[in-house]
């Protein structure tokens, strides 16, 4: 009873989760988070997830009526923080880490995400309230622009690349803001060399290539040609992508 009247914080509705945090964080404001989840500044807040997208990116819209566009200033370089519960986390600091990533104890967990904003646009206003829209996109996206590989594997799974590769970007990401990685293993070692590549366009290139590891074994008649492995139902189509507040996937 005590559930459906909504008690022991209980979710009331599927989805329903309790936003603790919204911030802007500038390099030319260091120490002062702009706090911006209050109920007069909150507009909306969108975040999206793509299995065609290596990272998420989402647009949050708020109230101006101080003026911080200008006093922060917003100039593309800031991060914004995001950090949620579901209703009843808190309670129960669990360890995550040895949980399957669809665990539903480790989704009632608190979550803090950061993104950077590389848009600022206004959308609306009057005479002392503006209204802007942020765009955002992982820091992981910013980092990866930054940063080349160039070396080659030989004798090595595209799996065991993208681990590589990803421990490689991860060197930017350390404590809270390291994210979990899940790799499905792939067929087969390859001879791979990666020409100068950002981590994102090598991981891409390999999943264009990777075949799942699990595959079904074909029987072959007596007298007759080889015939090739068949891929189990989860298919030969990897794709890799983010997972808000659960980190990245390079699965099938």
């Amino acid at each position: 009873k005590a559930i459906l009247e909504g008690g022991l914080g209980a979710p009331l509705v599927s989805g329903d989760f309790k936003l603790l945090e919204v911030s802007i964080h500038s390099p030319s404001n260091l120490g002062n988070p702009l706090e911006l989840n209050h109920e007069s500044i909150f507009q909306e807040l969108n975040i999206f997830e793509d299995l065609f997208s290596n990272v998420l990116k989402g647009t949050f819209t708020f109230l101006d009526t101080q003026g911080w566009a200008e006093m922060i200033p917003l100039i593309g370089d800031e991060t914004l923080v995001i950090s949620y519960s579901t209703p009843g986390a808190g309670g129960t600091q669990v360890d995550t880490q040895s949980q399957a990533p669809d665990s539903q104890t480790a989704s009632e967990e608190i979550t803090k995400q950061r993104f950077k904003v590389y848009d600022c646009v206004e959308i609306g206003g009057e005479d002392r309230t503006k209204t802007y829209q942020l765009s955002l996109v992982s820091e992981e996206y910013m980092f990866s622009k930054k940063t080349k590989v160039s070396r080659g594997y030989k004798g090595r799974s595209y799996s065991y690349i993208t681990k590589d590769i990803m421990k490689k970007l991860n060197r930017e990401f350390i404590g809270e803001n390291h994210k979990e990685l899940y790799i499905e293993e792939t067929l087969s070692p390859q001879n791979v060399i990666i020409p100068n590549w950002t981590p994102f366009q090598a991981i891409n290139f390999c999943a264009s290539r990777s075949l799942s590891a699990d595959i079904e074994p074909v029987e072959q008649e007596e007298g007759s040609e080889n015939s090739p492995p068949i891929a189990r139902p989860t298919g030969s189509l990897f794709v890799f992508y983010e997972k808000f507040g659960t980190g990245f996937f390079y699965e099938s």
